[in-house]
């Protein structure tokens, strides 16, 4: 077997395996978000979302972007062997991670009044919210977790916790739900961040170290450097989360709790529905990009190879989730969400843009491109997004922002690719264009044929024969690269 063909079955194999733990974890996200709807319903579903997003905010200013950052320097020192040197990180980045979990749940306590003020336009929530700074320090504390586990490479325990950590918060949240309705919504966020920390710590306690000794002061100058790289992460990150919150806010405003829910409705079920590709490019990809950063060869060959490798997996399930949305809607939510059916379409469609363009945004990060991570990946795609978001929602309602979605990724996507083409000499390849032009063109034929024919028989038929040729054009591409047909021979075994 060459070089070439030994990376796309490695690049397979990682995305196959991560992506089918997740496809558990999905099918696990997809039963509570069922059983959420018929308890709570879209309205229920849009307080947790801007409770979330208020907590999301709030970490990744306050977590500075460590999480990132000492996934960088946790897999370099884990590659080296050097055990005392991962022991003294883990240390350092562990200390840092406690004063932020600390410093993001007073934020939440001290601002509470402000932001539901801000997020709900009244001060009913102050004392949901500040509880829910428990829910924050949490989260936080299991960023240690996570990243310790994804820089020394441990993806099997990584797969267990993701497991198990959604296994267990299912069932212990939803009774609350089921007896509580709204109000359980604040007690089931904090027991689910308590189960997903629990399962994460146990498996991350077992990595190997020794025991060193470093002092608070040393702590404070050995993280400065992880901090800084983080920083700029931060920055980047928080912008987003601003946005996001703002946008929230935004809709909450003009149609109410029960739009941001029906909204969010929408983006996890496409979200939900390609997140195991996302989750592991996240987990896989990024320390792969690590490790051969300072080689603009060998990145270019890497991003093309990750880029089609998601494209030609995800092409095929976005076709059939266009034609699928309505049926989707009514299995996984109820039939009071089918009012989200164009914009979740929409949102399919640019789904396919989001993931040729996430393998792309790693680039900067893995070269440690602060000013570049920043500007692009920060300010100007959540700037864009943002201002998309706005614009749909005002002039065409919930629709509006499926289309912004659209929108917004292909304004990113061209503005991520000029800019990174320029400044890392990086391409994309002939084999890459070919491909993903075809496969896009197919995915917005089927949505052409749905928005302009609807939901008819003729429409379905036309929609799953462009599915079928998307489908076939993608086993026989993933055969060629890794041998899709001996990999799959041995599951017949």
């Amino acid at each position: 077997m060459d070089d070439s063909k030994a990376s796309d079955k490695q690049i397979f194999k990682a995305t196959s395996f991560l992506g089918g733990v997740q496809v558990i974890a999905v099918i696990l996200g997809f039963i509570r978000s069922k059983m959420i709807a018929q308890f709570i319903g879209p309205e229920g579903m849009g307080i947790a979302a801007i409770y979330l997003s208020i907590i999301n905010m709030v970490i990744t200013v306050t977590s500075m972007g460590l999480g990132f950052s000492a996934v960088r320097d946790v897999s370099q020192a884990s590659e080296s062997g050097d055990v005392k040197k991962l022991s003294e990180i883990i240390l350092v980045f562990s200390r840092w991670i406690l004063v932020s979990s600390i410093a993001g749940a007073l934020v939440m306590v001290i601002f509470s009044g402000q932001f539901s003020a801000f997020n709900f336009n009244d001060n009913l929530h102050i004392w949901p919210i500040i509880a829910l700074s428990s829910v924050l320090f949490l989260n936080t504390q299991n960023l240690s977790n996570v990243s310790i586990l994804q820089g020394t490479r441990r993806f099997k325990d990584l797969a267990k916790g993701t497991i198990a950590g959604s296994a267990s918060g299912l069932l212990l949240t939803l009774p609350l739900y089921y007896f509580f309705r709204t109000d359980g919504i604040v007690p089931a966020l904090i027991l689910a961040a308590l189960c997903t920390w629990a399962v994460n710590f146990y498996f991350a306690k077992k990595q190997k170290v020794v025991k060193v000794k470093i002092s608070y002061k040393e702590s404070y100058y050995k993280g400065i450097d992880m901090a800084k790289i983080g920083f700029v992460s931060m920055l980047g990150s928080a912008i987003g989360a601003i946005c996001i919150l703002v946008m929230n806010a935004y809709i909450q405003r003009r149609g109410g709790e029960i739009d941001v829910g029906y909204y969010q409705a929408g983006m996890a079920l496409t979200t939900q529905y390609v997140g195991l590709l996302f989750a592991a490019m996240g987990t896989e990809y990024y320390p792969r990009l690590i490790a051969i950063h300072k080689d603009n060869d060998k990145v270019r060959k890497v991003v093309n190879k990750q880029s089609l490798m998601v494209l030609l997996i995800a092409a095929p399930l976005l076709c059939v989730l266009i034609i699928l949305v309505p049926l989707a809607i009514r299995i996984l939510y109820t039939k009071e969400f089918l009012y989200i059916i164009d914009c979740t379409r929409w949102i399919a469609l640019g789904m396919f843009l989001k993931v040729v363009s996430f393998a792309l945004g790693y680039v900067s990060f893995a070269k440690g491109d602060k000013k570049f991570f920043f500007f692009v990946e920060g300010l100007a795609c959540n700037l864009i997004l943002l201002t998309f978001n706005v614009l749909g929602y005002t002039f065409w309602g919930l629709e509006g922002l499926g289309i912004s979605f659209l929108a917004g990724y292909t304004s990113y996507l061209l503005l991520l690719y000029v800019v990174t083409s320029r400044r890392y000499d990086f391409r994309y390849d002939k084999y890459f264009l070919k491909f993903g032009l075809f496969q896009f063109a197919l995915c917005l034929g089927v949505f052409l044929i749905i928005k302009f024919l609807g939901d008819s028989v003729l429409s379905y038929a036309l929609g799953f024969i462009l599915c079928a040729i998307s489908g076939i054009i993608s086993l026989r591409e993933l055969d060629k690269m890794v041998g899709l047909k001996s990999i799959l021979s041995k599951f017949k075994r």
